[in-house]
């Protein structure tokens, strides 16, 4: 039985990630319950402390997509759901668990495998998931481009620097 009534002190060590999927290519109910049977069962084998995040971002009267795509650097403005996965460690003290990594990315990996393989998903950038693949664009979109070039003019000495930091333009491949 999965335990959600613990208390959590203050310091905790753990693993996130994000998941926004787009408005106008919604999940579908293969991924949604391909999702809940992973949650259902790996996630109750699970020794860790996780849960999910669920936020709507989109829909009619969206505040968030009311904004024009290209008027900020958020690249996600067509987005319907947000999902975060979220895993501590069993004691939420380092080290963090290498298999715990897996579930958590086995939870978006449930959702995104039962999606067609041009699904427009992207993830959130202020959710930092340094294991990510591909984060430029998926944190960041067709926006990508054009932050490089701002990033090059406004941080030449790359002072802002960190693992998913904006590159200086053709540093990624």
């Amino acid at each position: 039985m999965l335990n959600t009534t613990g208390t959590r002190d203050s310091n905790d060590t753990f693993y996130a990630k994000s998941l926004m999927t787009p408005q106008d290519v919604p999940m579908t109910e293969e991924a949604m319950g391909a999702m809940m049977e992973y949650l259902g069962t790996t996630g109750f084998e699970s020794d860790t402390f996780w849960h999910v995040e669920i936020e709507l971002y989109g829909g009619v009267d969206s505040a968030i997509n009311n904004v024009p795509l290209n008027s900020t650097a958020f690249a996600h403005r067509n987005t319907l759901l947000t999902f975060q996965p979220y895993a501590s460690s069993s004691n939420a003290l380092p080290p963090y668990p290498e298999e715990a990594f897996g579930f958590v990315d086995g939870i978006v990996t449930s959702v995104t495998s039962n999606m067609p393989d041009d699904w427009n998903y992207g993830t959130y950038p202020n959710y930092i998931d340094d294991r990510l693949q591909d984060w430029q664009r998926l944190y960041y979109g067709e926006h990508y481009p054009r932050l490089e070039k701002l990033k090059a003019v406004l941080d030449p000495s790359d002072v802002f620097q960190f693992p998913t930091a904006i590159e200086e333009p053709d540093t990624y491949a």
